[in-house]
């Protein structure tokens, strides 16, 4: 009796401070976060504004040298799922020439575990 009481005080502990039960659950990689957006050009003709196109988007992480590159489709619209961390996203709009945001146009964005973060990138400003 003793054995089984000592076991379950062990084992509620366990659960109320959120600590793995299993030595393989403490090798589980954080959790990922979500970044939503769209890619478009703003300005044109009256009444001039944000106009969604098809195109590319590009994610560089902070902390290394790769990237990733999504192709968006022509609502403009992505949706990525990504570790925790710094990244910045360039808008390409391949109906221009895949035609690259100018560097004061990226956006930098931080991602955190479980939550979903939005970024409307704009590819190039028209006259």
């Amino acid at each position: 009796m003793r054995r089984l009481t000592v076991f379950a005080a062990c084992a509620s502990a366990a659960l109320v401070v959120g600590l793995p039960v299993s030595a393989s659950a403490a090798t589980v990689a954080p959790a990922k976060g979500t970044v939503a957006g769209q890619i478009g050009y703003e300005g044109g003709a009256f009444p001039g504004g944000f106009h969604p196109t098809s195109g590319s988007v590009k994610i560089v992480a902070a902390t290394a040298s790769a990237s990733k590159v999504l192709e968006v489709g022509n609502s403009g619209n992505f949706k990525v799922l990504l570790a925790p961390g710094k990244y910045t996203f360039i808008g390409c709009a391949q109906a221009h020439a895949v035609q690259c945001a100018q560097k004061g146009l990226w956006q930098k964005v931080t991602v955190k575990s479980g939550s979903t973060q939005s970024v409307q990138l704009v590819t190039f400003l028209a006259p």
